[in-house]
């Protein structure tokens, strides 16, 4: 788990018991986008290898806005901004690392990118699964609509939420998409193509 995590968990381990806080935060999803055609093109074992480099290149921009990794999931990351600690411009620390994995994704020499959803909302956080395995995480409606968001992505594209421009608006330079409708919400969703952060 990330190190902040641990520390917090170390610190007070009566954090590490079933449950959550609800809290603002903003998430990011990003999926490889090309990977089927890795699969087939590629040997398991240089996939692996393949695979390996990207999901680096998510954790560490994740890890350098001081976002907590929260989970990999096949070729795609989660992670959580503003928890388990307060973070101050967690909306804009998220938008940042977005851009910045899609710019080392170029570097890499393999054709493929990510595609982004990111999204600022409350959500329940904490430890979440069973008495015997539990994982930090959070749950709600604002990371079911980050996730669809990234569904949405083209490759090299990072999304973002209205929620999420609310507090980055005056750093950030964005095309306006339009509503998207997210499977299973009534409500559309504002969304906008990011396309610079402007300091």
């Amino acid at each position: 788990m990330a190190e902040s995590v641990v520390e917090q968990l170390v610190s007070d381990p009566k954090r590490a018991k079933l449950g959550g806080v609800r809290r603002e935060v903003t998430i990011v999803f990003a999926d490889i986008r090309g990977y089927t055609s890795l699969s087939e093109q590629n040997t398991p074992e240089v996939l692996v290898e393949i695979l390996g480099r990207y999901l680096t290149v998510a954790a560490d921009s994740i890890m350098e806005h001081n976002g907590t990794l929260d989970k990999f999931m096949g070729d795609g990351v989660m992670a959580i901004f503003n928890a388990p600690f307060d973070q101050q411009d967690h909306a804009l620390a998220a938008v940042r690392a977005a851009l910045l994995m899609q710019r080392h994704a170029l570097d890499q020499t393999d054709g493929v990118t990510f595609g982004v959803g990111v999204n600022t909302g409350e959500a329940l956080v904490g430890n979440f699964g069973t008495e015997r395995f539990r994982n930090y995480s959070c749950v709600g409606d604002a990371v079911n609509v980050t996730a669809r968001l990234q569904a949405y992505a083209q490759g090299g594209e990072v999304l973002i939420t209205d929620t999420t421009l609310a507090q980055v608006a005056e750093h950030v330079v964005v095309e306006e998409l339009g509503p998207i409708d997210v499977k299973g919400r009534l409500t559309p969703v504002q969304t906008y193509r990011l396309l610079a952060i402007k300091d």
